[in-house]
């Protein structure tokens, strides 16, 4: 594992190393409803890096119960649950929303007494002309579709 200064870069090869935790089952078909047109993944490829992703977010699932759980407390606040939210990026057709169905169905066999929701971004994308057009967009490395008050945006980004 290469440690940065902002994240951990860890090989495939040592994911499944971390692999086993909590059991998780899925059949092909099962597997082949979620994947999306052009999508390589095989039941070896959950086994191996998904199910040990799992296993990590497992630990960060429990500590954000347990520090909003405290700090609750703390504040003298009623119990509430905070949402637990995974974001997934990258680059245009690298298997991102693949990944964020295949994480929904694990996270509900793991978790079947909470509610795990999928939000997806797919539907506010537009071609560049289109926002353009529109003057609701900015251009910098890429481009950000702003929902109004893009004057001020583009200013505190510039």
């Amino acid at each position: 594992m290469r440690e940065n200064e902002t994240y951990y870069q860890i090989l495939r090869s040592e994911w499944s190393q971390y692999k086993g935790m909590h059991p998780f089952t899925m059949t092909s078909a099962e597997l082949a409803h979620l994947t999306s047109l052009n999508d390589r993944i095989s039941l070896q490829d959950v086994q191996e890096v998904y199910v040990p992703m799992l296993d990590y977010f497992d630990v960060y699932f429990k500590k954000h119960i347990e520090l909003h759980t405290e700090e609750q407390q703390f504040l003298n606040q009623q119990k509430k649950t905070v949402p637990f939210i995974i974001g997934v990026s990258g680059s245009v057709a690298v298997g991102k929303s693949t990944t964020a169905r295949l994480m929904q169905t694990m996270l509900q066999q793991r978790y079947p007494s909470k509610r795990v929701a999928l939000m997806t971004t797919d539907g506010f994308l537009l071609p560049t002309k289109e926002l353009i057009q529109m003057r609701r967009c900015i251009r910098m490395r890429f481009t950000i579709l702003c929902l109004g008050k893009c004057r001020r945006l583009s200013r505190l980004i510039s």
